[in-house]
């Protein structure tokens, strides 16, 4: 049986390549902890500076003073016309609120049949303020026109908005209300009616010329 014994050269240089190999794969794995610990700080940087963000707008959220108002009511009062009449819109601004609000102007859909809608009423009537719980009291706030010949019936659908704010800020909704227009009904009689009328009229003109002449005759 023979066995073959590798001479020196040979040893030393598979030696050295193994040492090679090693101190190859030494340096691969620093790389990769120092990479990954790189990473990280860079990582946790990212993380605080999104909570500082998320914390900044929070902050500026809370410190603001909401003053579109759940407690701002708006009630209307009911609308009714006949076809080419001008009608008022009426109604109470009440402030439920613990702040001043104030009131800057007003803004309204106005389709169709209504047309010529007029803010001047809001401007004439509404205070410039109101303080907490107080209201306006029952006023005008705009008026629109009916068209001529439109149908009878009530049209609803129709949306009023009371804009203001405060103490800085005087362009939010304060409060919105639906409101809806009756239309009444401008029937003209029929000239069989107005015959009726006619002849009713006269038949008691009659009958009191008659009784005068009885009561004239008894003397």
């Amino acid at each position: 049986m023979h066995v073959l014994i590798p001479d020196d050269d040979i040893v030393s240089r598979l030696s050295f390549a193994q040492c090679c190999l090693f101190v190859s794969r030494v340096r691969v794995t620093r790389r990769k902890r120092f990479l990954m610990q790189g990473d990280e700080p860079m990582r946790t940087r990212q993380v605080k500076i999104l909570a500082m963000l998320i914390l900044v707008m929070s902050l500026l959220t809370l410190g603001r003073t909401p003053v579109y108002a759940d407690g701002v009511d708006l009630t209307l009062a009911p609308v009714s016309g006949t076809p080419g009449s001008t009608v008022t819109v009426d109604g109470t601004i009440t402030n439920d609120t613990s702040d001043t609000v104030y009131l800057n102007s007003e803004s309204y859909t106005l389709p169709s049949p209504f047309t010529n809608g007029d803010n001047t009423d809001f401007f004439l009537n509404a205070p410039l303020s109101l303080a907490p719980d107080t209201n306006s009291g029952l006023i005008a706030l705009f008026t629109l026109e009916i068209e001529p010949g439109t149908s009878g019936g009530s049209y609803s659908g129709n949306f009023l908005d009371i804009v203001g704010g405060g103490p800085s800020d005087f362009t939010d909704v304060l409060t919105s209300s639906g409101y809806s227009v009756t239309v009444l009904s401008s029937t003209v009689p029929e000239p069989s009616a107005l015959v009726l009328l006619s002849t009713g009229l006269l038949g008691l003109l009659l009958l009191r010329r008659d009784n005068l002449k009885a009561l004239a005759s008894s003397c």
